[in-house]
């Protein structure tokens, strides 16, 4: 069985700038599962003004997760983010420790190709899970044996 949930993020207009098409719902994120993951689907921007999205959703799905008795095992699919900045990264490290903690897993799955390459380029996709596609759960490793990242904020 498939759930779905959309969770769109909407900014206020700045003042003396006029708010564009694109700004009003810049991130969703929906939520199914599948083959034993909770898969979150991001399209969009992944930045500052929208990452609270992200961070939400994530936070409930892991909730929902401890709340059956399950660890936590979350895929984000990243092939439809069409911007990520700094703020965009430190939510993915920081949701990648909130996982640990749970003892659980994250993967991300087929970043676009430049979320690819930004990943690269920060070194994070040696720290991150990062694979193509949804893997089976025994081919990731416990999150518990990933290195240790230092996130700011």
């Amino acid at each position: 069985m498939t759930t779905a949930s959309e969770h769109p993020v909407r900014r206020p207009p700045v003042s003396g700038f006029p708010r564009g098409p694109s700004s009003s719902t810049r991130l969703s994120v929906t939520v199914r599962r599948q083959d034993g993951w909770t898969v979150l689907v991001l399209r969009g921007e992944l930045d500052l003004g929208t990452l609270e999205a992200l961070e939400e959703t994530f936070t409930e799905q892991v909730m929902v997760s401890q709340g059956r008795g399950d660890r936590p095992a979350v895929a984000l699919e990243m092939s439809r983010v069409t911007f990520c900045d700094s703020s965009g990264l430190n939510a993915l490290l920081r949701s990648w420790k909130a996982i640990r903690n749970a003892e659980g897993r994250l993967v991300l799955v087929a970043p676009a190709r430049q979320l690819a390459r930004l990943l690269q380029t920060t070194g994070l996709d040696r720290r991150l899970p990062v694979r193509p596609e949804l893997p089976h759960a025994p081919e990731l490793p416990d999150a518990s044996e990933l290195p240790d990242v230092a996130v700011g904020q």
